[in-house]
């Protein structure tokens, strides 16, 4: 996240790290990588990597003997990431 509280806020600091690494080692860019904001994260960084969740939260039933929560794959999701990863 650049150091910062939210992953764009710290894009510039992200930004200069990769510059300094020359692509002599990977700088990956993760919390918080969302549909909403990968496109913006391309632009302004142009990352080696990125780290993201593909995951949505569900929620089980009621009577449940296990969690009441847990985090499902959404291939959705990771296809919509990496579409715009491959548009860019």
């Amino acid at each position: 996240s650049g150091g910062s509280v939210s992953l764009l806020g710290g894009l510039e600091l992200i930004r200069e790290c990769i510059e300094k690494a020359n692509r002599k080692i990977e700088i990956m860019i993760g919390g918080g990588v969302n549909e909403e904001n990968l496109e913006t994260i391309l632009k302004q960084v142009n990352p080696d990597a990125i780290h993201f969740s593909g995951t949505i939260l569900s929620k089980k039933e009621e009577n449940s003997m296990f969690a009441s929560e847990r985090l499902l794959i959404s291939e959705q999701k990771v296809d919509a990431l990496i579409s715009l990863i491959r548009k860019s």
